[in-house]
């Protein structure tokens, strides 16, 4: 049990799916801080929507023992730090990234996350996330194979805390017992982008979603690491996450769930995936 362990821990690593799982998480947070840049001022600027001597007001800076915003009160520095990430995603894209790299990106993201929270959401905290444990990693650096190994554990088991309270979170909800929860998303022309209208003559497939949304959820974390029926609850998720993804205008959200669904690949098809992609985009 005792070498099982050590093997569940640092022995898990696999070179092809880390890169594939690092390529689509950069290129997604990229292109959604390259968009935000453009409303910078907007955003993070003193004449923008949230002044920084207002941040105390709705309490983000009390509650946090270092003020990472801080960093972003000056517009030229802020700016300056801005761009500085964006070319530093960049390079973990195309894999000349370090651990120095990473621990910048997390700080340069927590910065942005702190400076505006109310112009952030879900997707925002999960990235917090992939960049704390992808400092752990050094994928170019053979030698450390049990921290990269420990940087994929982490991100996988935070994957299934995220879903398994998700779930439980529903559980709390009347809605979710009734099954009709998902029909108040379908149904709301605000979070959709097509006419869900036709699903209020189709009940049961309301019922049957809402419910299997629940026990996926609640029960991922424990089903993920059975082998034999793993690949049915990536689909499963894969699904789920386009289905949310194509229906409501959470695209980003989306993409940064399904890059951790990566480092679950078997090493043979990782290997296959990564090549492939090198022999179409050289520089990655």
């Amino acid at each position: 049990m005792v070498e099982k362990w050590k093997r569940f821990w640092f022995d898990s690593y696999d070179y092809n799916a880390y890169r594939l799982f690092q390529i689509l998480f950069g290129t997604t947070i990229f292109l959604v801080y390259l968009f935000r840049f453009l409303d910078y001022e907007f955003l993070y600027s003193e004449a923008g929507i949230l002044p920084y001597s207002l941040l105390s007001a709705i309490g983000e800076v009390s509650k946090s023992y270092i003020n990472w915003e801080i960093l972003a009160k000056n517009e030229i520095v802020g700016k300056s730090l801005y761009i500085a990430f964006l070319l530093g995603l960049l390079a973990m894209i195309c894999n000349k990234q370090n651990r120095y790299l990473l621990i910048f990106l997390w700080i340069a993201h927590m910065v942005f996350l702190r400076r505006n929270p109310m112009a952030l959401y879900g997707a925002d905290m999960v990235v917090s996330f992939w960049f704390l444990y992808m400092i752990f990693a050094d994928p170019k650096n053979s030698k450390a194979m049990m921290w990269n190994s420990l940087s994929t554990r982490c991100i996988q088991i935070q994957l299934c805390i995220i879903y398994v309270y998700s779930g439980l979170e529903k559980i709390r909800g009347m809605t979710w017992w009734r099954g009709d929860a998902l029909w108040y998303a379908f149904g709301n022309t605000q979070l959709t982008y097509f006419d869900m209208s036709f699903l209020a003559h189709m009940p049961l497939v309301i019922v049957a979603l809402t419910y299997l949304t629940v026990i996926w959820e609640t029960y991922f974390a424990v089903l993920i690491w059975f082998a034999p029926i793993r690949k049915y609850i990536l689909l499963f998720g894969l699904i789920f996450h386009l289905s949310i993804a194509l229906t409501m205008n959470l695209v980003e959200f989306s993409v940064l769930m399904l890059a951790p669904y990566l480092l679950f690949l078997e090493r043979e098809r990782a290997g296959k995936w990564y090549q492939y992609l090198r022999s179409k985009i050289s520089w990655i």
